[in-house]
């Protein structure tokens, strides 16, 4: 009855399972009893509980028994056992020094639920031999212990499951927490001392700290730090040769008992483990001291695995948002170039569509005006000639009119460079053939011109920037070129029009001479309508000038 309201009493198990040892000693008349339990293997003992031997004597026996002889057989083979003697039994090992002497035994398996616990030994009877009775009396203690230690196992495995249950919830609402935090954009280092404060929350340790090598990677820095002593380990740094360099180079983690951890966190005990991303380290994180003294284990470095991948996607996520940024603000400054150039464009459109159209009107002024009082000059000192003049003035009369002549020529070729009607009447080709033909007349060289059909009319733009550019070409050609022979060559390739200009002249090194005002005008000109201008020429090789445009 009292073996019954022990269990039920709701006392440690050490007690309970005394008293039942207790009980069953007083009930069967044993000189002595014990109760081993069996550890979580089944093969030894955890515990061994005794009754009938004082302290000091337990003192002189030591260790406790390791669960061989007698004891061995009955944690192997769980049914009772009754002995007469101890030692007739060959399967006894005998005693350790300063054991009591003991002969009769009574052994019965602890039991409950189908599940062995353990056994309770029963040894002296002061009336001689363990009789029947004495085995069911034992037998049912031993039902009273199973179900006591069945009861605080199960209670220690529900209260395991309510602490893992607790430490889940707790790390998911930190998960949850973290990401957060991760997605919200907040700076770097506050996210990772968010992750510092939830690791130590969830491990139960005095501090944590996250620390990120410098670029060069010649020490770390800790960026982050929670716990008792953050501000001294908070912006420190520490060296590759420290254990933080060492875990952040080999890429494992790494468990230290030892004081002289000091240098870096002031831990008797400290844990580390890397922030790897793609094989690459990208930090470490570091627990140190857990609050109940005991030493980290593997559960310990897989929560702390946990925090440290979290740190890793916070660092990945800051890099790729300042990535984003920094593409963005290029992105701007590139828009913002763009836009400048474009204007630059538009307002270069416009000034030589103003320049065109003055050079056109210009044109129109000198061939119609000039070039209309020029010829009524020549007309009037015709009609002087026929009239009569004294033969003094005759000659003078005669180179007049040359001199007219020659002043008209000049100046219907200064229109049409000026403006061709040719370009804006009949098109792109008809006014490079004259202006070849002018060319050739003008200076003397052999000018080929070589063109592709174009049935259709180019953009005026387009049309006006090729003539421009062949135009320079030709000039720079007879200022500084040197040259016998000039091929213009125009060629349809695909969406673009390629017009090139090669002379047999003295040439330059284009890579040391890039070129003067005309070649930055040629090139300032195809920008306009989206094209290309490409000078190659060597010393003694003459020059090439390539345009494209598309058509």
């Amino acid at each position: 009855m009292e073996a019954g309201l022990a269990v039920a009493s709701g006392l440690q198990l050490d007690e309970v399972l005394f008293r039942l040892v207790e009980a069953g000693r007083a009930l069967t008349g044993a000189r002595y009893s014990a109760l081993g339990v069996l550890d979580e293997t089944g093969n030894a003992l955890s515990q061994f509980i005794t009754s009938g031997m004082d302290d000091e004597q337990r003192r002189l026996i030591g260790a406790l028994p390791r669960g061989r002889g007698i004891l061995g057989v009955l944690i192997h083979d769980a049914t009772p056992l009754r002995l007469t003697d101890l030692g007739d039994d060959p399967r006894s090992v005998g005693f350790p020094p300063n054991h009591p002497p003991m002969h009769s035994f009574l052994g019965v398996p602890v039991t409950a639920g189908g599940a062995v616990f353990g056994n309770l030994y029963l040894t002296e009877r002061v009336d001689g031999e363990f009789s029947a009775e004495d085995e069911e009396i034992a037998t049912l203690l031993a039902a009273h212990a199973g179900v006591a230690i069945q009861n605080a196992r199960l209670y220690a495995q529900a209260n395991e499951h309510a602490e893992a249950l607790r430490r889940a919830l707790t790390d998911l609402s930190s998960v949850s927490t973290i990401n957060e935090a991760i997605l919200s954009d907040r700076p770097t280092e506050q996210v990772l001392g968010l992750i510092a404060d939830r690791a130590r929350e969830s491990l139960g340790v005095r501090l944590t700290a996250i620390a990120i090598p410098d670029t060069d990677r010649t020490q770390s820095t800790f960026v982050a730090a929670a716990g008792e002593g953050r501000e001294r380990v908070l912006g420190s740094t520490v060296g590759m040769d420290s254990t933080t360099g060492t875990v952040l180079f080999a890429r494992r983690a790494l468990t230290i008992d030892d004081p002289d951890v000091g240098d870096e966190l002031g831990a008797k005990t400290a844990a580390f483990v890397p922030l790897t991303h793609r094989g690459d380290a990208l930090g470490v994180l570091a627990a140190a001291d857990p609050a109940d003294g005991r030493q980290f284990d593997d559960d310990d470095i897989g929560v702390l695995g946990l925090f440290a991948a979290r740190a890793v996607l916070a660092l990945e996520v800051s890099r790729g948002l300042e990535g984003e940024r920094r593409r963005v603000e290029a992105e701007a400054r590139l828009a913002d170039a763009e836009r400048r150039g474009q204007v630059r464009r538009e307002t270069l459109v416009r000034i030589v569509e103003a320049q065109e159209e003055e050079r056109g009107r210009i044109a129109r002024e000198l061939h119609d005006e000039f070039g209309q009082h020029l010829a009524s000059v020549l007309l009037g000192l015709r009609l002087v000639e026929q009239v009569g003049v004294a033969d003094e003035a005759r000659a003078a009369m005669s180179e007049l009119v040359q001199t007219i002549n020659a002043a008209i020529s000049q100046l219907r070729t200064l229109a049409i460079e000026l403006r061709p009607t040719a370009l804006d009447d009949l098109g792109l080709v008809a006014a490079l053939e004259r202006l070849t033909e002018s060319y050739a007349r003008r200076t003397g060289l052999r000018v080929e011109l070589v063109v592709d059909d174009i049935a259709d009319r180019l953009p005026p733009l387009v049309e006006t920037t090729v003539y421009r550019v062949v135009q320079e070409s030709l000039t720079n050609i007879a200022k500084h070129g040197a040259a016998e022979s000039v091929i213009v060559r125009g060629e349809v390739r695909g969406s673009e029009l390629v017009v090139t200009v090669v002379d047999d002249g003295k040439g330059f090194d284009s890579n040391t001479q890039p070129g003067g005002f005309g070649l930055n005008s040629m090139r300032e000109r195809s920008e306009m309508v989206a094209g290309t201008v490409r000078v190659t020429s060597l010393p003694g090789k003459g020059t090439t000038v390539e345009l494209r445009v598309p058509r």
